[in-house]
């Protein structure tokens, strides 16, 4: 898998993931926080509504799932390479 599909795949992931997130503190009213990452606040005075901030941490997040995509597949591809005398 090239890098460019795996960074949409973890793209798509870490957005489905917020939206679960944001969803879930919309729904019941409880503020959730991963320190650096994500933090959804729930506002339940009035109208209820819930807002999203994505820290820089979501980077670091990004980057780990890219290369835990990434990496099986360039395992795989060593091991099938020939080695020199067998």
């Amino acid at each position: 898998m090239s890098w460019l599909r795996a960074l949409v795949l973890a793209g798509t992931t870490v957005g489905a993931g917020c939206l679960v997130l944001l969803g879930v503190g919309f729904v019941t009213g409880l503020s959730l926080t991963v320190p650096y990452v994500v933090s959804v606040m729930a506002i339940v005075t009035g109208p209820p509504s819930a807002t999203m901030t994505i820290g820089p941490g979501m980077l670091v997040v990004l980057a780990a799932l890219v290369a835990m995509i990434e990496a099986p597949g360039r395992v795989r591809a060593r091991r099938a390479l020939p080695r020199a005398g067998h």
